[in-house]
């Protein structure tokens, strides 16, 4: 564990390399991510990044990522999170937040698919998971494009291409984190024809 504050890209890489160990599911990539992230910060981001990821991935992969990386994390046993009452009042502000006007598109969307559904993003995903503050809002969307993009989420991908940009992130920033961070090359391609299909709307 740091005792200096790192680097944020340097920071971001590690989340995202995390994020791509805990994906393949190899415990010796999980732990070697892991370890890294570690050293450059504390216990309770690696914690951190994968309770964000159980939103793209899953209870079970993140059960899995963590119980790889117990070494590491046994000694900074993390308290539950309490829950928040307002949890859905929250998450829909939150939510309003982050898509804009685009929101009282998605909202209606969203309901008229699976009204339970939508009441679990709202309450937890955006209530109680995305809004959480250790890790940077920006490297949560930026983690988002690159879980999105590497399960060709692409009509959700594009919505958080967009809070991406609101939130002032340039778009050619998305495509040169999937070079920097080898993400896979049929994905990578891909993700730089959305990107430049999406400037050019």
């Amino acid at each position: 564990m740091t005792t200096s504050t790192p680097n944020p890209e340097e920071q971001f890489a590690a989340y995202a390399q995390l994020c791509a160990a805990a994906d393949s599911g190899i415990e010796k990539e999980i732990q070697g991510a892991g370890k890294k992230l570690f050293e450059l910060s504390t216990a309770e981001h690696v914690r951190e990044v994968l309770r964000f990821m159980h939103l793209f991935r899953g209870f079970p992969s993140m059960v899995r990522a963590l119980s790889a990386l117990g070494s590491i994390l046994d000694d900074e046993l993390s308290p539950e999170t309490p829950h928040h009452p307002t949890c859905r009042n929250t998450g829909e502000a939150f939510f309003r937040e982050l898509y804009g006007d685009d929101a009282n598109l998605v909202l209606p969307f969203l309901d008229q698919l699976d009204a339970t559904l939508a009441s679990w993003l709202r309450d937890h995903a955006y209530g109680r998971v995305m809004n959480r503050s250790l890790i940077p809002l920006e490297h949560r969307e930026r983690l988002a494009i690159l879980l999105l993009a590497a399960d060709q989420c692409w009509k959700q991908w594009e919505s958080h291409a967009r809070i991406c940009l609101r939130l002032s992130i340039p778009l050619n920033q998305l495509g040169m984190d999937a070079d920097n961070l080898a993400w896979p090359h049929e994905t990578r391609s891909e993700l730089k024809r959305r990107i430049q299909q999406l400037r050019n709307t």
